[in-house]
């Protein structure tokens, strides 16, 4: 029994976080594999056009990572990739602002600033949280258009703190434009 243990302990597990677009399809992101404490993030090939924001993709998985592990059940923590710079005076930073937590996964909601504007996205982790096998194999797949207003709710929190750091004006006018939400 206590060897069984020992070999359930020493097992890796391997997830994937996907970004969801507005047609409410899942596009798989990167590859996670976890061992006890330790993960490792393995980005998919990226799209040539942003393939020099592997670096800001990185850390904004990261931070997702840290979150599950550091605040399994918290979901107002706020956390902040550094503001990437590019060729060009290219930006880009992300600012997870919430996570919807489930038993076989997670949502993050993430505010990403860029030269070109801001968008919010949804990002998801198929990460187990609760392993009985009576509640099923998978996470419940997101509905674009639910999200999309669960997101605008989660918005609506912001603190002017908040708002400064990021330079956002017109706040209320970025909630409610839903062309910026998702892919």
């Amino acid at each position: 029994m206590a060897q069984q243990m020992d070999q359930t302990a020493e097992q890796s597990h391997n997830f994937s976080i996907y970004s969801m677009a507005k047609n409410s399809q899942l596009t798989e992101q990167a590859t996670i594999n976890e061992k006890e404490d330790i993960f490792s993030i393995t980005l998919k090939p990226l799209n040539q056009y942003i393939a020099h924001m592997d670096t800001y993709f990185n850390n904004l998985y990261t931070l997702m990572m840290t979150y599950e592990k550091d605040y399994p059940y918290n979901q107002d923590k706020i956390y902040q990739t550094k503001k990437y710079f590019f060729k060009n005076n290219e930006f880009v930073q992300g600012l997870i602002f919430h996570r919807v937590l489930m038993r076989k996964g997670s949502y993050f909601y993430v505010m990403q600033q860029s030269d070109r504007g801001v968008r919010f996205l949804l990002y998801a982790m198929n990460r187990i949280h609760h392993s009985s096998f009576s509640l099923g194999f998978s996470m419940i797949l997101p509905d674009a258009a639910k999200e999309r207003a669960n997101m605008k709710q989660e918005l609506y929190k912001f603190t002017v703190k908040q708002l400064e750091e990021f330079n956002l004006t017109n706040f209320t006018e970025l909630i409610n434009n839903d062309s910026l939400y998702f892919l």
